[in-house]
């Protein structure tokens, strides 16, 4: 008979395997409990030193919903609220006119409702753009969004466009409220709370800890080693954060049971959906959510930097969730979450993809040429459909999934692009959950 373990391990080593991923650990929780926790690989490839459910990770994007937290606890605080302009609290804000910048709220800037469009500025703080202007600090940020030349995705509130510029300006809400850094309001008021012992937002090797993962990036398909952890206080609270698999499943079950600093009503409230990124998903408090997955409500959220992939889950109403992180970039997190997932907790199988034929008005409304921050993204027509060319990646075929959705595999993942229904020709387009406008 084999054991629910040893399934779990088929079905992980067999997805690392499939995409050479070198190492890789998991936890799930459920009733308040750590029902399984593993690490599988290598965390260092030359010294063969494996992963183990202490191994510290990036966590990448998952660190959003920590920075909501904190948000969260300032408002229980008194502090502030949801509604609150963000301009009443960074009067330094800023964007170009007529665009109504004192209409942006904190909630906007939570659920990437704001309006800010895709923008280079983590590329530009991480140094990752050659010939850019500084982005070293908050003064940089204020400056570059007054003089933005990018169109802003649409009204605050009015469409979700996802921002990590939004959640560095969280970051400077919370320094300013809290008269302590960033980091250091996380390790006083969650990490230490919460026994995250092994959670930081400094450099891990810095820090003189042990079993701290190396960092891979994919080259011709394979795992090529970086030896530099991304570092910016500028765009920490976007995604910068450093945990363990054991520590996460501590913060899983906070969020699901007794969040420090927050009463039951104000955790839950951070996972109420504020606006819809498509049919079927919405975008709470630092958490995607969907109706469905195996058949139960979710929270979810993936995360991705060089050398970290990462995917969580929570199902609130199952009490349960899972962990999932990699040390490589562009990595199947998502896909090793959902599998470990569904065989500890023993749910149904994933449903296939929705297939959906639409009608020539539909795939020639949306044909042309819309810009991705500084690339253009170029959707044409064939013979079998629709392809799409984002900057100079390859071109890759557009798989219909419902009206005004296609998928699309992306930077080796599968990814949502979405239209608005109506117009004809379409004047947007939504890339990785970004909102692109179709060149004039």
């Amino acid at each position: 008979m084999t054991s629910t373990a040893e399934t779990i391990g088929t079905a992980v080593e067999a997805l690392m395997s499939a995409e050479a991923v070198p190492g890789a650990a998991v936890a799930v929780v459920a009733d308040g409990e750590v029902i399984f926790e593993r690490g599988y690989g290598l965390a260092d490839l030359s010294s063969g030193r494996p992963v183990t459910p202490d191994t510290v990770f990036g966590i990448g994007s998952l660190g959003k919903s920590l920075t909501a937290v904190a948000i969260m606890q300032l408002v229980a605080d008194g502090r502030l609220a949801l509604d609150t302009p963000a301009i009443a609290l960074l009067p330094e804000l800023r964007l170009p006119e007529p665009f109504p910048t004192s209409a942006i709220t904190v909630e906007h800037l939570l659920s990437h409702a704001s309006g800010l469009p895709v923008l280079p500025v983590l590329e530009m703080s991480l140094g990752w753009l050659e010939g850019s202007g500084p982005m070293d600090s908050y003064d940089d940020l204020f400056r570059y969004l007054a003089t933005m030349p990018e169109r802003p995705a649409g009204l605050p509130g009015e469409r979700f466009s996802y921002s990590n510029d939004a959640y560095a300006l969280l970051g400077k809400i919370v320094e300013r409220l809290s008269d302590v850094s960033y980091a250091d309001y996380l390790h006083t008021r969650l990490f230490q709370p919460l026994g995250m012992t092994r959670s930081t937002l400094a450099d891990p090797t810095r820090l003189g800890w042990d079993d701290v993962t190396s960092l891979y990036d994919y080259e011709d398909g394979q795992p090529a080693f970086r030896p530099d952890w991304p570092a910016s206080a500028l765009v920490a609270p976007a995604g910068l954060h450093r945990s363990t698999a054991r520590d996460m499943a501590r913060y899983l079950m906070a969020q699901m049971r007794e969040m420090p600093g927050l009463t039951n009503m104000q955790r839950r409230e951070m996972h109420r959906p504020r606006i819809w990124r498509d049919a079927e998903t919405g975008y709470a408090l630092g958490w995607g959510v969907a109706p469905d997955f195996r058949g139960e409500p979710v929270l979810a959220h993936s995360g991705g930097i060089t050398g970290v992939s990462s995917h969580a889950i929570l199902l609130p109403e199952l009490d349960a969730g899972v962990i999932a992180l990699l040390n490589v970039s562009g990595g199947p997190a998502r896909e090793i979450a959902e599998a470990v997932v569904t065989e500890a907790l023993q749910l149904p199988a994933a449903r296939g993809l929705p297939v959906y034929n639409p009608p020539a008005a539909d795939l020639d409304r949306v044909v042309g040429r819309y810009r991705y921050g500084r690339d253009t993204v170029a959707v044409e027509r064939d013979a079998e459909g629709l392809t799409m060319t984002l900057g100079e990646r390859p071109a890759v075929r557009l798989t219909p999934a419902r009206r005004d959705e296609f998928r699309a595999t992306l930077d080796r993942r599968i990814v949502p692009i979405v239209f608005p229904a109506g117009d004809s020709p379409a004047p947007l387009i939504s890339v990785m959950a970004r909102v692109c406008w179709r060149e004039e």
